[in-house]
């Protein structure tokens, strides 16, 4: 190594990658800007640059998600670490990354200031192995390489607990289906009455409603209609069931689109019981409305039995099996989201502005595709119907 004008930092930059995935480091939006210069950039395996804002999106989305970042019990390991000075107390640190099998060669630029390290540029090359196994993989999120989501339909029904959920991602893909020209329509199965912790759960109904409206609108969307039930205690059962199913046989959608009925989200956090309840409901409630001995009191109502549903794709699934790719659609999801002013006012300070906390979900959904080119993408679990 070069001389140096301070002590060695071999020590300190190797208890420090990779800096992005390590807690003790990184486990706030304060540590990330703590850590990280204000030009910080970086440079993915397929060749993609990011900004500082978009990698801070990334990380705060999986602090958000994920429970912990445990990198040796999930395989991950660094090897082969050097230090070189470039300047001062700019510094290069290269090595080897191991995540599991999924080798890659690292190398970041680190400048060591009065406060401490920050750094200022990472990029990451897939080994030759690795690399023949995942082409078009980036360098910071390994994942699967995920079928695109057939589009050979023309009407879909989006189905979920409360306003805002479809907004964050799935409004993406529902922007770019409805400028292909497809129809689009949402159900919803509460008003969102119990989102708002400052607000009376009536002032909340009304305003959640209006804003998942005016957040609709943006997407293309012009039907939301609501069931009613109740907030924070939805339940899966026939009252459910039928309910869905009566939206099916109304609206005869090709497709349904819901979020994933698994206990955890993609990047492994804990989802929300409403979610689980509404998302198995449709897969059955999908089927059940072309049954015309199932709910029987839905043909007193002159709906006839609907068996034209293909197929239920659910959101956010940490078993995706397809994706959207949605890097021509960004900003009107972003609209959609900022249109839910008063839900996110009742947030946390520090939580991602809509751009940052979308930029990071849907960049991560491109990244599990494997897909060259693809920016965005919204991610699916299929269930053939």
């Amino acid at each position: 190594m070069d001389e140096t004008t301070g002590p060695d930092p071999t020590a300190d930059l190797s208890a420090r990658e990779p800096i992005l995935h390590l807690r003790e480091f990184v486990d706030s939006a304060e540590t990330f800007d703590a850590h990280t210069a204000p030009d910080f950039w970086e440079v993915g395996a397929s060749g993609a640059a990011y900004d500082r804002e978009t990698v801070r999106a990334q990380v705060l989305h999986r602090l958000d998600t994920q429970e912990q970042d445990d990198l040796v019990s999930q395989g991950w390991r660094t090897s082969d670490l050097r230090v070189r000075r470039l300047a001062g107390e700019v510094y290069l640190c290269t090595y080897t990354l191991d995540q599991a099998g999924r080798v890659s060669r690292r190398a970041s630029i680190w400048e060591r200031t009065d406060s401490g390290w920050r750094i200022v540029y990472h990029q990451g090359t897939l080994a030759p192995d690795a690399a023949d196994a995942h082409p078009e993989a980036d360098a910071e999120a390994a994942g699967p390489r995920l079928e695109p989501l057939s589009e050979d339909w023309q009407r879909a029904l989006v189905v979920v607990a409360h306003p805002d959920d479809i907004e964050y991602g799935t409004a993406a893909a529902v922007a770019r289906w409805t400028q292909a020209g497809k129809t689009v329509t949402y159900l919803l199965a509460t008003r969102g009455e119990a989102g708002i912790d400052g607000m009376h759960p009536e002032d909340a109904a009304s305003v959640r409603a209006q804003e998942e409206r005016d957040g609709a609108a943006e997407v293309g969307v012009d039907v939301v209609e609501f069931l009613e039930h109740t907030d924070g205690a939805l339940e899966y059962g026939l009252a459910l069931r039928r309910d869905i199913a009566r939206e099916v046989r109304r609206r005869r959608p090709d497709v349904v689109i819901g979020l994933t009925h698994r206990e955890r989200f993609a990047g492994g956090g804990t989802n929300q019981a409403d979610h689980r309840a509404v998302g198995l409901a449709l897969i059955d409630a999908a089927r059940d409305a072309g049954n015309r001995w199932i709910f029987t009191d839905l043909l007193d109502e002159g709906l006839e039995p609907w068996s034209g549903v293909r197929l239920a794709a659910l959101g956010a699934s940490p078993q995706a099996t397809h994706a959207v790719d949605v890097s021509d659609t960004l900003e009107a999801a972003v609209a959609s989201l900022e249109a839910h002013a008063q839900y996110l006012a009742g947030l946390d300070d520090d939580y991602p502005t809509p751009r940052e906390l979308l930029t990071g979900i849907l960049r991560e959904g491109a990244a599990a595709t494997g897909w060259r080119g693809c920016e965005y993408a919204v991610t699916f679990e299929v269930y053939d119907l």
